[in-house]
């Protein structure tokens, strides 16, 4: 009889340690099927937040610029097209990088706010400091052309270099406390170089605290 419970008793055992070999197995799969997909979802919010915040705005700016340089006929509806569209790009790209806030505070405490913002605050920038005013005229007179397209060559100076910076790091290589420290750098740098300038200005005080 203490054969026969004996050997029920080791079966049983047996029968738990497969059940909990099998759960283990289940749930590490689990885990890593998790985080593989959190890593390809934060990997599409960078490219889009590259993307969407500086490589389109960028093309669109690219575009205007040349025609105004060349002396181009171009239509105030044109130009207010293509603002806008840049415009919208812009604020997407804080979008995408918004939604990686969660990962960015799980991974290191750090945060993804400061360049969500930034982006939010270009796209602010396009839409009332140079939008509003073209939407007023009925066409760009060689004072309102001047000023444009001093005011694009900032911007595309600005996004070309914001955009560089996060074209070097990677959301799987570096830490997130890097990445938000290389931002930092990045805006106090776009900063200083635009001392007189309204917009940067408001950016310098805005960020003071960086």
């Amino acid at each position: 009889m203490k054969y026969f419970w004996k050997k029920q008793t080791s079966k049983l055992i047996i029968g738990l340690l497969s059940i909990l070999l099998v759960a283990s197995a289940a749930l590490n799969i689990s885990l890593m099927d998790y985080k593989e997909a959190q890593t390809e979802t934060n990997e599409r919010l960078w490219n889009e937040a590259v993307s969407k915040g500086f490589s389109l705005p960028l093309e669109d700016i690219a575009y205007l610029t040349e025609k105004l340089k060349t002396g181009d006929f171009v239509e105030t509806d044109q130009v207010v097209n293509r603002l806008d569209q840049a415009a919208r790009n812009l604020e997407q790209g804080g979008r995408s990088l918004s939604q990686m806030e969660p990962f960015f505070r799980q991974q290191d405490s750090a945060s993804t706010r400061v360049m969500a913002n930034l982006l939010q605050d270009y796209h602010q920038y396009v839409e009332s400091d140079i939008l509003q005013p073209l939407e007023s005229a009925n066409h760009l007179s060689h004072k309102s052309h001047q000023l444009l397209l001093k005011d694009l060559d900032r911007l595309q100076e600005d996004l070309v270099y914001l955009k560089n910076v996060m074209s070097k790091q990677s959301i799987t290589k570096d830490k997130p406390t890097d990445i938000q420290k290389s931002w930092k750098q990045a805006i106090q740098k776009v900063i200083e170089q635009n001392p007189d300038h309204a917009f940067h200005q408001r950016m310098s005080e805005k960020y003071d605290w960086i």
